[in-house]
């Protein structure tokens, strides 16, 4: 009897436990693809606010990323995409990093690549890549700056590293420019702010 009730007891427990334990999980109760799996970074980038794509792109621990945009690719070779909006459900989960990341991965692929800060609540892009703040998206809209002045090269290279000449030379086929969220606003829809990041899209697109 002790050990069928122990048995109704962990069935039970495992019948209620509705926590998500798998990427198939994930896949399958919202019938979506997988594009990948990413690792909490580096203790060290972690507390400098750097980037793995940056500092180390051809280590093990970009690796994740380096899968990421080449899953990215294969999901996208369907639709064509050429505008990609990275969220998540709540603070702290890593969706600055993420795009990060992937932005400079496809940047060292070969793409043209524009990074944009839509956060105007609590913007943070800007730290990831040592850049300040303003101007940036709400100045942009706000008439205060333009657009030229928003966007901020990033270069995808270090001549002092030990990087073979091979990834020099992909790093230069392609280019990231970065638009800072700007000044954070407490109530973001006092700008619009659909209205306002479908504009500088078009801009950007322009």
């Amino acid at each position: 009897l002790g050990l069928v009730l122990a048995l109704i007891v962990v069935f039970l427990a495992d019948a209620l436990d509705t926590r998500v334990r798998s990427g198939d999980t994930i896949r399958d109760v919202l019938g979506l693809r997988l594009l990948g799996r990413l690792p909490a970074p580096p203790s060290r980038l972690r507390k400098s606010n750097g980037l793995v794509m940056l500092a180390s792109p051809t280590s093990h621990q970009a690796e994740p990323f380096r899968v990421l945009r080449a899953s990215f690719d294969f999901a996208n070779a369907d639709y064509g995409a050429r505008t990609i909006m990275i969220t998540s459900a709540v603070d702290g989960e890593g969706k600055s990093t993420t795009a990060a990341n992937l932005a400079v991965a496809l940047a060292r692929a070969g793409r043209r690549v524009i990074l944009i800060d839509a956060d105007i609540s609590s913007p943070h892009l800007h730290r990831l890549f040592s850049l300040d703040e303003r101007p940036g998206l709400t100045d942009l809209e706000l008439g205060d700056a333009t657009l030229m002045e928003t966007l901020r090269p990033i270069s995808l290279t270090d001549e002092s590293s030990d990087e073979d000449p091979v990834s020099r030379r992909v790093d230069r086929a392609g280019s990231l420019d970065v638009l800072p969220g700007g000044s954070a606003l407490q109530d973001p829809d006092s700008l619009g702010i659909e209205n306002a990041l479908s504009r500088t899209i078009q801009r950007v697109r322009g």
